[in-house]
């Protein structure tokens, strides 16, 4: 027993810190992985003011028992191979005894929440799962456990809510770093814990994951429903449970249909939490807290408790930040959905009746040829069917071309070049990031930079010095970007080109309704291919689509409100994604850095443009 003793001792001081994994195969796994295993999950006491601690033989095969009851197999107190086994399983990351808390078999992990309005927000999502299905299951996982506590649960788009869901890597700037695929394959927060993490799941994004339906086999993946069911579980307060048919057992089992329900051990645990307990029933304006100064510089997603949209001058100091709210104020509102008046567009006033909703039916329209172009005297008139009031467009049709430079026939023109525009002092017309270089246009020029505020050597220079075939009545370009397939898409009113780097192709201009884009509202203002999905996103005013490039549609559901990106303005110059795989987009002097795992404007920004990208002083 001594010789024991002294053994348990002197392996125990080769560790400080728990790394907290389970084992990873059922060949026997070193003694000092099984400690770190059932210190991780609390059966064990870690002894936090020393780096030693002495277990005795009893006191192991205690705890031994209380692991093999967790995983539903036979009690025997011995490491066997059953054991071994269970804790090579993947399982949730959380404890499965926490000291001083266990009263019932059900385990409270905290007091829960004090109050049945809750709200929750979604961070980012799964590659391998997508937007819409983790927001669906998130969604429908919360609903299950609302209806067992009489909770009153809503989505919020900032990160100010009470319960913030995302995916990770590895480490991911919390104290429980993820281990790769299987075993933890995510953690959740209790309630009110007293950090910035309360409430909060991570899921473990290098995990399969799947929407398991009954037509698939159950271990193609690992089903997030059930995984995102039990991690919520926690962050309403409850613990996890030794009853197998529960859904806070702490052993992933999986689900063949998505129908997952809660135990008998679940409901019980929400009941005490929320029906007998006296909460509040009302939403209350709580107390904003403050958190101490960070720096935002690091490669993975972390927790934001403030994402305040207001305009403020921007900072070329460093990226830290003092103490300030966490609870925000901004509150978004959707505006009708208009444009500026132009020269050939008129607009009666519009019915407020039903003003997030309008369409862009496809309407027949006669067209004059006049020789081998369109003759700018063309026009024709189409009357647009909407719920409210009718819009008649008045639009000129594509300008006569068969005198530019893509015709050898053409005649020598003489052309009053314009004056180079300060673009330090004025605004540009569009941003675009092409083969790797910025490209600025103004007007009838081009600014051309290797990297940000390194300009090539003989810009700016003239757009059709390097665009020769550009007809000669563009007078400015509106957008620019780069498309999949190597070719740069250049934007100008109601027309678009294709360059492939040597001549105009695709029988260009052609109309930007090629896009989705509805002819008279001026061009658009900006547009970019978002990495993190490969779609086009097209801006105009406050509305933007989400084009296909694969397919050549436009995204159900599209123009939708620019507020869905958040904290980027309306109205923008430009949009692009660098080669630091950040997207930035850009209106006036100022521009906002988004951050794509997080899917909203970093806190740094706005910042100045002109010294940050352009090399003004």
């Amino acid at each position: 027993m001594f010789l024991t003793r002294r053994l348990l001792t002197v392996i125990m001081a080769f560790f400080q810190m728990v790394q907290c994994l389970p084992v990873k195969s059922n060949s026997g796994p070193p003694t000092i992985k099984v400690l770190d295993f059932m210190q991780q999950y609390g059966y064990l006491k870690k002894d936090r003011n020393t780096s030693a601690a002495l277990y005795t033989e009893e006191g192991l095969s205690d705890a031994l028992k209380v692991v093999q009851r967790f995983g539903a197999i036979e009690e025997t107190g011995k490491l066997d191979n059953a054991t071994l086994k269970l804790m090579a399983s993947p399982r949730c990351g959380n404890p499965d005894i926490i000291q001083g808390k266990r009263t019932k078999r059900f385990t409270f992990g905290s007091e829960g929440w004090n109050k049945r309005y809750i709200t929750y927000y979604i961070a980012n999502w799964s590659s391998r799962l997508g937007e819409e299905r983790v927001n669906r299951l998130i969604a429908k996982a919360l609903k299950t456990w609302g209806a067992y506590g009489a909770l009153k649960i809503s989505r919020k788009q900032t990160p100010d809510a009470d319960i913030i869901v995302s995916f990770a890597r590895g480490a991911h700037n919390d104290p429980f770093p993820f281990d790769g695929p299987g075993y933890v394959l995510a953690h959740a927060y209790f309630p009110n814990e007293g950090s910035s993490f309360s409430g909060d799941i991570h899921f473990d994004d290098d995990e399969d994951w799947v929407e398991t339906t009954p037509q698939q086999e159950l271990d193609r993946g690992t089903d997030f429903y059930t995984v995102a069911l039990h991690e919520l579980g926690h962050s309403l307060g409850l613990g996890h449970s030794d009853d197998p048919n529960a859904v806070m057992f702490p052993y992933y089992r999986g689900s063949d249909d998505n129908s997952l329900q809660l135990g008998h051990d679940d409901i019980m645990a929400m009941y005490q939490l929320y029906i007998v307990r006296s909460i509040k029933e009302e939403p209350t304006s709580e107390k904003p807290q403050t958190r101490k100064t960070y720096t935002t510089t690091h490669s993975t997603p972390r927790r934001e408790t403030t994402r305040t949209f207001y305009t403020r001058t921007p900072s070329t100091s460093s990226t830290t930040f003092k103490e300030r709210d966490t609870k925000r104020q901004t509150r978004f509102t959707t505006p009708i959905y208009t444009y500026p008046r132009t020269s050939t567009t008129s607009y009666q006033t519009r019915s407020t009746t039903n003003p997030y909703t309008k369409e862009y039916p496809y309407t027949e329209r006669t067209t004059h040829r006049s020789g081998n172009g369109y003759s700018t005297n063309d026009v024709s008139t189409e009357t647009k069917k909407e719920s409210g009031p009718r819009i008649t467009v008045t639009i000129h049709k594509m300008p006569d071309y068969s005198h530019s430079s893509n015709n050898p026939s053409s005649p020598t023109r003489t052309t009053t070049v314009a004056p180079i525009p300060d673009i330090c002092q004025e605004k540009f017309d569009a941003i675009a990031n092409l083969r790797g270089e910025i490209f600025v246009f103004k007007n009838q020029y081009i600014w051309r930079y290797q990297e940000q505020n390194r300009l090539m050597p003989g810009y700016p220079v003239c757009i059709k010095q390097m665009f020769p075939s550009l007809p000669e009545n563009t007078k400015k370009i509106d957008a620019a970007y780069q498309r999949p397939d190597g070719n740069m898409i250049l934007f100008a009113d109601d027309h678009y080109w294709v360059y492939d780097g040597t001549r105009f192709t695709e029988n260009s201009p052609k109309f930007i309704t090629d896009y989705g884009i509805p002819l008279g509202i001026g061009g658009i203002d900006a547009i970019q291919t978002w990495p993190k999905n490969g779609k086009t996103y097209l801006y105009k005013a406050d509305r933007f689509w989400k084009y296909d490039e694969g397919n050549k549609t436009v995204d159900p559901g599209y123009p939708a409100h620019i507020e869905r990106w958040r904290g980027v303005p309306k109205d923008l110059d430009g949009a692009m994604t660098w080669k630091d795989g950040k997207t930035y987009f850009f209106k006036n002097d100022q521009y906002w850095r988004f951050d794509n795992d997080w899917v909203i404007v970093s806190t740094d920004s706005p910042r100045f443009t002109k010294t940050e990208w352009l090399g003004c002083r």
